[in-house]
């Protein structure tokens, strides 16, 4: 009875304490229909508890199932209902298994891959899954430095020195000031 009340007092848009209460003019000239916050709260809370029934509900009548079963010395369909279980969980768990020992193998190749002194850098307080995923996120980080390339210790141009030189390179070599030889050596 409590509730009819509660929801009559609400459908009437009354408040706290018993006035009717007007729309604010920002409401009446939108026309739009915004549920009061205190509403919602009150409806979201009812659907909470309403899930956490149900499923208290479910769960009691499996429960009352086992019970009955297991009171009614039916243990064979019991035994069936619990083996059915097994048998469709089996595959799933055996799937997971060999799935977890496959990125045991590859997160082990993975910290391989580090450089020694950067593996303590490896969370191993994370799962497998959450290892592998930061060790990819910061596999710059761990990996070796590769020096830049400059091209040191390589000979160049010390190929046919019977090059001959043309007239426009004699030329572009007399305007910077360097001998022919040189202008080609360089160039």
């Amino acid at each position: 009875m409590t509730e009819e009340k509660e929801e009559k007092k609400i459908d009437e848009t009354q408040g706290e304490s018993g006035e009717k209460e007007t729309p604010s003019t920002e409401t009446k000239n939108t026309g739009s229909h915004m549920i009061p916050k205190n509403r919602f709260d009150e409806v979201n809370q009812k659907y909470k508890d309403a899930e956490k029934r149900y499923k208290a509900l479910e769960k009691a009548a499996q429960d009352a199932e086992t019970k009955r079963l297991k009171e009614s010395d039916d243990y064979k369909a019991l035994y069936e209902k619990a083996q059915a279980t097994i048998t469709e969980l089996q595959p799933k768990a055996d799937g997971a298994e060999s799935a977890q020992a496959t990125l045991k193998e590859v997160l082990e190749a993975q910290i391989e891959s580090i450089p020694e002194a950067k593996r303590s850098l490896v969370p191993v307080e994370l799962p497998t899954e959450k290892q592998l995923a930061w060790i990819a996120r910061n596999r710059s980080l761990l990996s070796k430095a590769q020096p830049f390339d400059i091209g040191a210790g390589e000979t160049g141009g010390s190929g046919d020195e019977n090059v001959e030189i043309t007239d426009e390179q004699k030329r572009a070599a007399k305007r910077v000031g360097m001998s022919p030889e040189d202008f080609i050596k360089y160039s």
